[in-house]
């Protein structure tokens, strides 16, 4: 039988990841994030608030699997699927971020937070392996 090693380190970071969750729950409600949401949402030109949200709700997904109890055999491709929802690989993003990013400053620390989810995400189901 294979022992789990860092047991307590693993249950550390199952609870950061709950906490980040719902810090990311509680900052999506707050008041300034919204109302810099909505000025992107009502923009033409640019798709960041959409891009940002579907990203978003996928490493939510993925992080509340794991808050709940991982018990999905493959980690292989969540792990590849997590890696691939970086925000900082999509160019359209990227190109908002670099020219007006900081114009929306609760925004974009809204955007940091569900990058550091996927990354706690991934670290989380690394262990696991």
């Amino acid at each position: 039988m294979i022992q789990r090693k860092n047991l307590k380190n693993d249950y550390m970071l199952h609870k950061h990841i709950a906490e980040i969750y719902e810090a990311i729950r509680d900052l999506w409600k707050d008041a300034a994030v919204q109302k810099e949401a909505t000025r992107l949402r009502l923009r033409d030109d640019v798709d960041v608030y959409y891009i940002v949200e579907l990203l978003a709700n996928d490493v939510a997904g993925y992080a509340l699997s794991v808050v709940r109890g991982w018990r999905r055999g493959d980690r292989e491709q969540p792990i590849k699927t997590l890696r691939k929802l970086s925000i900082f690989q999509n160019k359209e993003f990227c190109e908002w971020y670099s020219k007006e990013g900081k114009e929306y400053p609760n925004f974009t620390y809204y955007v940091h937070m569900n990058d550091y989810l996927r990354l706690l995400t991934i670290e989380y189901l690394i262990t696991l392996s």
